[in-house]
């Protein structure tokens, strides 16, 4: 199951990349997957199991590696709209790259992690031979 954030407060530039990964996402799993980077999941362990595995403990972006690789592989996903509160700290305005609203570019802390996110999604998931796409659905033992 998969929480869809809902109500998010986000600077034009996380829209547009939001819409933008989605966009890549969707082209490369043959559907669209609301909300692909969402962290809000819950899977059966042997799922968890198999994807956690599959994915580097440092890689930037797991959750766009796991919602890809449960559309490519054909997982049962269930999406649930949850609400979106307001991140606290510093930065309420739904970013932790820069200044908030004062801030009319994207951050190039921002900028920066995008390009090495991409080179990520890229070499892990994207391209034919990833590793990330061998990923298969676990079969259910009947109980």
């Amino acid at each position: 199951m998969h929480g869809v954030r809902d109500g998010r407060s986000d600077p034009w530039y996380r829209k547009v990349l939001t819409g933008a990964v989605g966009l890549l996402i969707a082209v490369s799993a043959g559907r669209r997957i609301p909300d692909v980077n969402t962290p809000m999941r819950a899977y059966r362990p042997d799922t968890l199991r198999l994807l956690v595995d599959a994915i580097p403990a440092d890689a930037s972006v797991p959750h766009v590696h796991f919602s890809l690789a449960e559309a490519r592989a054909g997982f049962t996903v269930r999406y649930l709209r949850v609400a979106s509160i307001p991140r606290r700290g510093a930065s309420t305005t739904g970013t932790m790259w820069g200044r908030g609203n004062a801030v009319s570019l994207p951050p190039k802390r921002l900028r920066r992690f995008v390009r090495l996110a991409l080179l990520e999604a890229w070499s892990l998931s994207l391209k034919p031979s990833a590793p990330l796409r061998s990923i298969r659905r676990p079969e259910r033992v009947p109980r």
